[in-house]
């Protein structure tokens, strides 16, 4: 066994924690994040208030839409009839076809393009 020698001048002193300060300082940071949230909370209050002054929610009573009128509906159908052509071009990108029989010019689906031109064996 080794022992260590004491010096008579160096001593241990105790470990301990200032309770006091560890308490104050959480005191003071739930004392900011509380002033805070009651900040953002008023500030949120005079945002409504400013932009609907009545508070009131009629929306909620509205029930399930409807045609309403004074709206074109027909815009809301074209964007159907987009979604029809972006549809109608992908199919067109998937299938075999001949675009000039003089030339021999052919089309072929873009994911067999890809791998041919990946493979080399395009011109």
């Amino acid at each position: 066994m080794m022992f260590r020698r004491r010096h008579i001048e160096v001593r241990q002193e105790e470990d301990t924690l200032p309770w006091g300060r560890v308490i104050l300082a959480f005191a003071v940071v739930l004392a900011i994040g509380g002033a805070l949230t009651l900040w953002a909370w008023l500030a949120m209050r005079a945002r409504e208030a400013d932009l609907r002054p009545s508070l009131a929610f009629p929306e909620k009573d509205l029930g399930p839409r409807r045609e309403v009128s004074m709206v074109q509906q027909s815009l809301f159908d074209e964007a159907r009839l987009g979604q029809q052509l972006v549809d109608a071009q992908r199919a067109e990108l998937r299938r075999f076809g001949v675009v000039d029989r003089e030339r021999g010019i052919v089309s072929i689906p873009i994911d067999d393009a890809i791998e041919l031109m990946v493979a080399g064996g395009a011109r």
